[in-house]
């Protein structure tokens, strides 16, 4: 059966479509990620897909369309890791702080993995690893690279076109297409490294239960689901950052609360990729300023949402250890000089 026969099942407009199953999901996207069907058939779907909404049958059949070829990257003591699932589609509006949060993170015992792509749409922005790039860092090349920069500084990125070049194969696609496709909810919620514990940003609260529910699928036992700055996972640091704590036992809704946190109660306006280099690096080099409060907070995030700490607060003070004793920017030196080799 080719894409079309699904094409006409949720092409009928808000009211006539229908939802797919998730076997037909699964066979719609193959179509689509393996190149059979024609790029005016695969905008059509994903137009069709954009009126109707997706059911949670239909992103659990278009993940495992993507499971079925994804590269699993197998890093020695990657299970316990944390995959922080940033926006794929970066920030157009804010600064990241997520480049120097990570290894202040890593720096109080974190191993972390990530994942992500490049001009991704709807924003088609620099995402957090662009920033690292800028900062010094390197492209890890293939899976041996991967785990060098893992066991070197307990950090490691893939990039999709290592872990899922099927579906790095249709972003020009998704970048003509020009809008956020139900492509933008899966891709947050792979799992290249086989890891059990998710951190993960959305933009729109409806999306909550949808992650917590492709987390699931995705094999993971632990995730927290933050509300974050554009979608990603960086806690505002003027305002209380909803989020989601669950597990394979139930979930609770909750707040990061900045107040207490030491942030600096500021906007930050993304101006330029090499700007946001200057400011976490700015941070990971220990000194006082703008950002510094923020890239704290966030790292305690990315403690607490890993288990390492109980509490915000304890998880504060693991961070800002990691920064004092310079085990942050040990971190982030490893990891820029593993990438580059």
């Amino acid at each position: 059966m080719g894409i079309l026969e699904f094409i006409k099942v949720v092409g009928r407009g808000k009211e006539g479509s229908k939802d797919l199953s998730r076997e037909g999901a699964k066979t719609a996207f193959r179509e689509i990620i393996s190149g059979r069907a024609t790029d005016i058939q695969t905008g059509a779907f994903f137009s069709s897909m954009r009126i109707k909404g997706e059911s949670r049958d239909e992103l659990s059949g278009f993940m495992d369309a993507v499971k079925e070829s994804m590269v699993t990257i197998d890093l020695p003591g990657s299970t316990e890791a944390l995959c922080i699932s940033a926006n794929y589609d970066g920030k157009a509006r804010g600064s990241h702080i997520l480049p120097s949060a990570i290894f202040i993170a890593a720096g109080a015992g974190l191993k972390a993995v990530s994942h992500g792509s490049t001009m991704v749409p709807a924003n088609c922005a620099p995402t957090f690893h662009d920033v690292l790039l800028e900062m010094g860092a390197g492209m890890p090349e293939g899976e041996e690279g991967i785990k060098e920069c893992f066991a070197e500084a307990g950090f490691a990125y893939a990039h999709q076109s290592v872990y899922s070049p099927e579906l790095f194969g249709i972003l020009p696609l998704r970048r003509e297409f020009g809008m956020r496709t139900f492509v933008n909810v899966i891709e947050k919620a792979l799992n290249p490294f086989g890891t059990t514990k998710l951190v993960c940003g959305i933009f729109h609260e409806p999306f909550f239960q949808n992650l917590e529910h492709l987390a699931k699928e995705a094999g993971f036992t632990r995730w927290t689901v933050v509300k974050g700055a554009e979608g990603g996972v960086e806690p505002f640091p003027a305002r209380e950052t909803r989020y989601i704590s669950g597990t394979i036992d139930g979930s609770t809704s909750e707040s990061f609360d900045p107040k207490g946190m030491g942030v600096e109660a500021a906007n930050y306006p993304f101006t330029d990729i090499k700007a946001d280099a200057a400011l976490n690096s700015s941070v990971l080099e220990g000194k006082e300023g703008p950002g510094r409060g923020w890239a704290v907070y966030t790292a305690s995030v990315l403690l607490y949402s890993a288990g390492i700490f109980n509490g915000l607060k304890e998880a504060r003070e693991g961070a800002e250890a990691s920064l004092r004793s310079g085990e942050a920017i040990k971190r982030f030196r490893a990891y820029a000089k593993a990438a580059r080799r």
